[in-house]
């Protein structure tokens, strides 16, 4: 089964657009971008059910659109309102340990196995010849987790970002000294940004308007659609409401004052991102590092956005960042007790 992606710079034009519209609707602090938990719902409709991309973005269109509906008569806020705290609390948890998990599987820490959570070995790395290439970066990950987490508990400014970039820097280090060995065919690419091929914004033609309506009164179409439907919905809510405790915006029942703002953003989100071809974009629970930075109203979005606009021409840099230099500030959430209380 054939399947299209957006390239990281085309992922940014979509969270440049949004996170400029999403202030002004909502006047908040959170951003939009495609989801990692309905990423990997996307991939699970497209590579293991065998639809076809198309069919999902479309299943994305439609189900912004009933999100769209549901936020307008207030349906959604009602359903957001009524679900107890403690439940609210375990959605957030939930998809803080879910995110961390990815971040776990990005750095090979956690491997697949029969029971699909096999950790990494490291004798078996250097026994066939991979220690060099994938058992280093392995090691670098683990280091970067215990930097990120020391940061995060000191309180330092800046400590995902900060995390990141160490673990980055200690990567470059172990390339150039050869500690690191550059392996293409195994996914094992230089650290070194490459501005080979200048700087230039990938067209948004392959993807742009590419949804198939075709089998829309089908049952196969209704249950990816749902699929969508529901674990966005939850997504969004347990993101809502770990991110708002974070930044004190909760009132004594556990409600969010201003969360119809936040719901419409969302929603307009999804199906705008349907349209231009990524899967479905909503609220993320990175936010929270923003807050955690003093980030308290609409400007830290549109700030963001601008960030990513800017990330657009520096692309090159972006992409030479490696997973196992992102993977701690995933796994930073952890660390993190005041997030998902």
């Amino acid at each position: 089964m054939k399947y299209k992606k957006l390239t990281p710079s085309q992922l940014n034009i979509m969270k440049t657009l949004w996170d400029k519209k999403e202030p002004m609707i909502a006047s908040d602090f959170v951003q939009l971008d495609p989801s990692l938990n309905l990423n990997s719902v996307a991939y699970t409709v497209v590579l293991s059910m065998g639809y076809t991309w198309e069919m999902a973005l479309a299943a994305v269109f439609v189900e912004g659109i009933i999100f769209l509906a549901l936020s307008l008569t207030n349906v959604r806020e009602q359903i957001f309102n009524s679900i107890p705290m403690n439940l609210k609390y375990a959605v957030s948890a939930g998809i803080g340990l879910f995110i961390a998990f990815i971040g776990l599987q990005n750095a090979h820490i956690v491997v697949d196995s029969a029971t699909l959570v096999g950790m990494y070995s490291f004798k078996a790395s250097v026994a066939n010849g991979m220690f060099s290439s994938e058992g280093i970066t392995v090691l670098l990950a683990l280091i970067g987790v215990l930097i990120t987490g020391v940061l995060l508990v000191k309180g330092i400014k800046g400590n995902i970002l900060w995390g990141i970039l160490i673990t980055w820097a200690l990567g470059i280090v172990c390339q150039l000294t050869g500690l690191y060995q550059i392996n293409p065919e195994a996914g094992f690419y230089s650290l070194l940004p490459d501005f080979s091929n200048g700087i230039s914004i990938p067209s948004l033609a392959p993807t742009f308007m590419k949804m198939d309506f075709s089998r829309v009164a089908s049952l196969d179409f209704l249950v990816v659609m749902f699929a969508f439907l529901f674990v966005d919905m939850f997504d969004t809510l347990g993101t809502l409401i770990g991110v708002a405790s974070k930044a004190n915006m909760l009132d004594a029942q556990g409600h969010l004052p201003r969360i119809r703002g936040a719901l419409l953003s969302d929603s307009v989100g999804t199906a705008v991102g349907a349209v231009l071809g990524t899967s479905t974009t909503t609220t993320f629970v990175e936010s929270a590092s923003g807050v955690a930075e003093g980030g308290r109203t609409g400007l830290t979005a549109v700030v963001a956005a601008i960030l990513f606009a800017l990330s657009l021409f520096l692309s090159p840099i972006f992409l030479a960042i490696p997973s196992f230099a992102t993977a701690p500030a995933l796994l930073g959430r952890i660390f993190d007790a005041d997030l998902y209380p």
